[in-house]
């Protein structure tokens, strides 16, 4: 589905739920709301570009903070250890690590006194900061071919029209996520002979994370090294993705990280093993992309993601729990 496409989908059928009150849906009967973001930037044309779920403007974002501060309170992560909460609470955090979280969305949780959490991944901050889903979009929307001809993997697409790069897109994205980090940069090199390992300015570096450490608003908590799908590693290499975040971070804010972030965040991206390897690293939470919580578990807190297509005459249908009831029937 084309990205605009896909937008007014989503706009139109949140529209609909937001009409329900907070009374008719009990999902997993939820005191806290976790709402997933990425990125906050004044990106254009995003509707040329199948990430444009992964950021959304400054003014929608003062927009979703300042609705969900007048109407609810804005809770820490920590908030979430607590077993009952007599009003429902919302709970807002960011993936991986943008730079823009710092310069476009730290002024505006300041201005409403709004609590965040900035789930690091710690490649990112360690000057390897390429990310496979921007260059990946990159280079199939600048060419008309990708050939990729090994004896260890094959591929040929012709991608010249918009449904034939997306479809590209989806087609890579699926086998992406489920290697590891080497084989990714290794894919990356085959699909783009010119491909270098340059850094970037999308992320922060670690006196920006510092920075965020020490502010009354925001905690720090760890996202793996590489961004990798740690259900599809091996038991160490899954261990090691969690262990290794979790001590770069530590040394460099000299305290304990208590809260986690599966990357993808699904069902095919976590399990029991990753879930009892965070419980024995120390970790107190960790969050998912899912809507529900089937595991009833801290380490499998259900998040609902915000992008574009949310604004004030929607977003209470991820707070009223409609959203995440009919993603739950569907598995969407």
């Amino acid at each position: 589905m084309k990205p605009y496409n896909k937008f007014i989908l989503k706009k139109y059928f949140n529209n609909l739920l937001s009409i329900f009150p907070d009374n008719v849906f009990k999902n997993n009967n939820k005191n806290f709301v976790i709402l997933m973001y990425h990125r906050v930037s004044p990106e254009e044309n995003f509707f040329q570009n199948p990430n444009y779920s992964l950021n959304v403007t400054p003014e929608i974002f003062e927009d979703h903070i300042k609705f969900l501060c007048k109407n609810y309170e804005i809770a820490s992560i920590d908030d979430t250890l607590q077993l009952k909460s007599k009003n429902k609470k919302i709970v807002i955090t960011f993936d991986d690590g943008y730079k823009d979280n710092i310069k476009y969305a730290l002024p505006i949780l300041e201005k409403y006194n709004a609590k965040a959490t900035i789930y690091i991944t710690t490649r990112f901050i360690e000057n390897e900061t390429w990310t496979w889903w921007y260059d990946l979009w990159e280079y199939i929307s600048n060419n008309d071919q990708l050939l990729v001809n090994s004896s260890e993997y094959n591929a040929n697409f012709i991608i010249k029209s918009v449904k034939q790069k997306l479809n590209c897109y989806k087609y890579f994205t699926k086998y992406f996520k489920k290697i590891n980090y080497e084989k990714q940069l290794w894919l990356m090199k085959k699909i783009d002979n010119n491909f270098k390992l340059n850094q970037n300015q999308l992320f922060l570096n670690w006196n920006e994370v510092i920075t965020l450490d020490r502010h009354k608003l925001i905690t720090i908590g760890a996202h793996t090294h590489t961004h990798a799908s740690l259900k599809n590693l091996s038991d160490k290499e899954s261990s090691l993705e969690i262990l290794n975040s979790k001590n770069f971070i530590e040394k460099k804010i000299n305290h304990k990280v208590k809260h986690f972030a599966y990357p993808y965040g699904t069902s095919f991206d976590f399990g029991i093993r990753e879930m009892n390897t965070l419980k024995n690293f120390g970790f107190k939470t960790a969050v998912t992309t899912m809507p529900h919580n089937k595991k009833k578990s801290i380490y499998s807190l259900p998040r609902l993601a915000v992008d574009r297509s949310t604004n004030i005459d929607n977003i209470n249908s991820k707070i009223n729990d409609a959203e995440s009831f009919f993603r739950s029937i569907f598995l969407i």
